[in-house]
């Protein structure tokens, strides 16, 4: 909490962080979802 009062820049590399997790997150469970289907059963 702590960097959020630094300057305004802190608001977009913020941002860009939280986007970049969320992203990345995303494809983690694709690839996670597409390794589940290929499982033969």
């Amino acid at each position: 909490s702590e960097d959020a009062q630094g300057g305004g820049g802190d608001g977009v590399s913020s941002g860009f962080k939280t986007g970049a997790l969320a992203v990345g997150a995303a494809l983690v469970v694709l690839w996670g979802l597409k390794r589940l289907l290929r499982r033969p059963s």
